[in-house]
């Protein structure tokens, strides 16, 4: 997880001030990560990363579902300063991944279907982002489209974010999307090679420098491995998380960075 690092003494360095609605951001534009996952599972170790949240959210979305009361009652309140009056995100990302548009289009099982039939395709794209819905969303996707890429043997996950915050959603989407880059691979019979991460707006709040100043001067640590226990089902739907399991996942300790609603 060097890179990780690296990226954020390069914001600390080279970033600039913008005040979006209040808030200050330190931020730089265009910027990209890559993680080799034959070398390990990709998550962050100069601070504690809370692997069962992690895949609870990502289960979530996998089943479709925008209730944030299903987070809750496994006790994940991740999503609870950003949902609407009615305990919901709107049509956001488990929405859009399942039922897009309202059309009873499911994107992920259209993925693995495509993974099967046509790897080496490069129309294998999964949008979050509905141009006609977002602005009924809580908060529109940050992590907005992923694209499933093959050479007809390894597969690399391409993630899109347009708005990401380097030091609460980063280390969170890293993880998640490693997660499921295996899922795919395992899915579709192929091996989970890369995943790539594209960040538009990536930034560091005003908030959050006092910590990041400690995380900073933290050396990584060897990276764990994922373990998947039972099968999967066929179309990535009602798992549970303790299927997933991370072995030697050691870190430094945690910090409590405060999650800036905006």
């Amino acid at each position: 997880m060097k890179q990780y690092i690296e990226l954020g003494q390069r914001i600390w360095n080279e970033g600039r001030w913008i005040n979006i609605g209040g808030t200050d951001r330190l931020t730089l534009f265009g910027e990209n990560l890559r993680f080799d996952l034959t070398d390990g599972f990709p998550i962050i170790t100069t601070k504690k990363i809370w692997w069962r949240g992690v895949v609870e959210e990502l289960l979530w979305f996998l089943n479709g579902s925008t209730d944030v009361r299903e987070l809750q009652n496994v006790g994940v309140h991740i999503w609870d300063a950003n949902a609407k009056p009615d305990s919901t995100i709107g049509d956001s990302y488990g929405k859009q991944w399942r039922n897009w548009n309202n059309e009873d289009y499911d994107q992920i099982v259209r993925c693995i279907e495509m993974l099967e039939k046509r790897p080496k395709t490069t129309r294998n794209v999964v949008m979050a982002w509905n141009p006609t819905q977002v602005d009924k969303t809580a908060l529109p996707p940050c992590h907005h489209s992923f694209q499933a890429l093959s050479d007809g043997k390894n597969l690399i996950l391409d993630v899109t974010m347009r708005s990401a915050d380097y030091c609460v959603g980063i280390p969170w989407n890293i993880s998640s999307y490693a997660l499921l880059a295996h899922l795919l691979a395992v899915r579709s019979g192929l091996r989970a090679e890369v995943l790539n991460i594209h960040f538009s707006h990536i930034h560091i709040y005003a908030q959050h420098v006092d910590g990041l100043s400690k995380q900073l001067m933290r050396e990584p640590l060897p990276l764990p491995t994922l373990q998947i226990e039972g099968e999967l089902t066929p179309d990535l739907k009602g798992m549970k998380s303790a299927q997933f399991k991370l072995q030697d996942y050691v870190s430094h300790p945690k910090i409590d960075y405060e999650m800036v609603v905006t």
